[in-house]
């Protein structure tokens, strides 16, 4: 909490100062509540220093009083970022009717130490303004006749963004687009809850659609949930069906990747909306959910007839990014029931689908799933290589999710090479990935089990307690570059 206190106050020496009296009264979890929703609450200053640092408003003012009118103009709108904006997003949302080259005049309020420029995950320079100047910045712009065409500027412009990025990361920028979203995190979500609030429901419907792209592949599962949530329930939303049921199947995924029972109906509601509406699309992508959803529950042949109408219908409208999809199903339909050739030759064509889009995210997902075959086949060779170029991959494209599958895989090769040591510090490691990110299932804690008795016998108890530590404590990336081979046991 007096961290949070110290971030809040973005350091200075003067707010901390101002505030450090509120101790004495308060807890540091009440303070820290207080002075986040606003800085009002920070108690004056001695007397006898001059007006100007009385309090930290006095100050901040005193500052804001000697900006030129176009640097004032420009300081209020600042305040709309929620982590800052690029200089692009600056001009895009807050340049109209400013005269002079923006850059020079950001320039110049860097100089003033109003503004601070900072270089994003991007690479991209971030223009922002402390938090504790923002508060007073946000206070100006709300009284502003102009404030509700700043805020929609906002976010009109990072729904523009969102809605590129959707098509983009399914290629082979999709790296960069990564982490420019990244960058921009803290504006998107204020735009999508900002419609959500203003009852915007096919805008924040269509914005989340956009944005699932980026929650699935980036691994924030829990967030894409909430927010696919807050979007359905609102009043209405049902009457933009396309969305709303491309919107259902979203959620229906990120459920099921979190082993949700409620997955399936969710689904199974959007396909029957899907076929009502004749979204040939939407049907196919309901189908291969699924049909996905079925291989996990065991039931293999429903799954094979969801997945073979899925890649008939990818395969008329010449969706190919779906029709890869379908194969990497019916793939796993064909391991599940003793066909090797066949399930190899299918995972090898959505492979070579996905790497002909540039989609190497879903090059990274195949692979993975190759492993698991070559495991099956006893090929441990085969089985070592695919999960380790599939989680080099899954790192570059920093899919946590699939660095938590890889590194399961890599850990089943170990239990079966006899490294218990490694077996189970990978496996923990695992899991705690998995936790992570919400997406532990309940089903491999036998698997889990098995490993940490089989290990316990095999090293003597002294030596598993001390290898299970190291394993509930090591890092991801510990456990990257020990899985890739590049540490030894640690």
């Amino acid at each position: 909490d007096l961290t949070r206190i110290c971030l809040t106050l973005d350091g200075l020496p003067l707010a901390i100062e101002l505030c450090a009296p509120m101790i004495k009264i308060f807890p540091p979890d009440v303070i820290a509540d207080r002075i986040e929703k606003s800085l009002d609450v920070i108690p004056s200053g001695p007397r006898d220093l001059p007006a100007r640092q009385q309090t930290l408003q006095d100050v901040i003012q005193w500052s804001f009083d000697l900006l030129q009118e176009h640097e004032k103009r420009l300081f209020v709108r600042l305040a709309v970022f929620n982590g800052g904006g690029t200089l692009q997003a600056v001009e895009a949302i807050c340049g109209h009717g400013i005269s002079g080259k923006m850059e020079n005049i950001l320039s110049d309020l860097v100089n003033k130490n109003l503004v601070i420029a900072r270089k994003g995950q991007d690479g991209d320079i971030h223009f922002s303004l402390l938090e504790t100047i923002r508060q007073y910045g946000r206070d100006k712009l709300r009284v502003l006749e102009e404030a509700e065409e700043i805020a929609d500027r906002h976010t009109q412009y990072y729904m523009k963004l969102a809605k590129q990025a959707a098509v983009e990361l399914r290629g082979p920028d999709q790296i960069s687009w990564t982490d420019r979203l990244l960058a921009i995190q803290d504006n998107i979500r204020a735009a999508l809850d900002r419609l959500i609030e203003s009852g915007e429901v096919e805008t924040a419907l269509r914005f989340s659609c956009d944005l699932y792209e980026f929650w699935l592949r980036h691994s924030d599962i829990e967030e894409g949930r909430r927010w696919l949530e807050q979007v359905m329930k609102l009043p209405g939303a049902q009457e933009y069906q396309e969305l709303y049921t491309n919107t259902l199947i979203n959620l229906a995924w990120l459920l099921w990747l979190q082993y949700k029972k409620e997955s399936k109906p969710l689904v199974e509601q959007a396909l029957e909306l899907a076929r009502a509406h004749t979204s040939q699309s939407n049907t196919a992508k309901a189908l291969a959910t699924l049909g996905m959803i079925s291989i996990n529950q065991g039931n293999i042949t429903q799954a094979q007839d969801y997945l073979e109408e899925s890649s008939q219908i990818y395969h008329a409208i010449q969706e190919e990014w779906g029709y890869a999809r379908s194969c990497m199903g019916l793939a796993v339909i064909q391991k599940v029931q003793n066909q090797y050739e066949a399930a190899s030759a299918l995972y090898s064509k959505a492979y070579h689908l996905y790497k002909k889009m540039g989609d190497i995210h879903f090059q990274c997902v195949v692979l993975r799933l190759i492993g698991d075959l070559e495991l099956k086949c006893n090929n441990l060779t085969g089985g070592t290589d695919a999960y380790r170029e599939s989680l080099m991959i899954a790192r570059a494209v920093k899919s946590n999710l699939q660095v938590a599958n890889n590194l399961w895989g890599l850990a089943r090769v170990a239990k079966l090479q006899g490294n218990h040591t490694r077996a189970v510090q990978l496996f923990l490691a695992s899991k705690k990935v998995f936790e992570d990110i919400g997406a532990w299932w309940s089903g491999d804690d036998p698997e889990l089990e098995e490993v940490l008795t089989t290990a316990q016998v095999a090293l003597g108890e002294p030596e598993f307690l001390s290898v299970r530590e190291q394993g509930h404590h090591m890092t991801m990336e510990m456990a990257i570059e020990l899985a890739l081979g590049n540490a030894g046991d640690i």
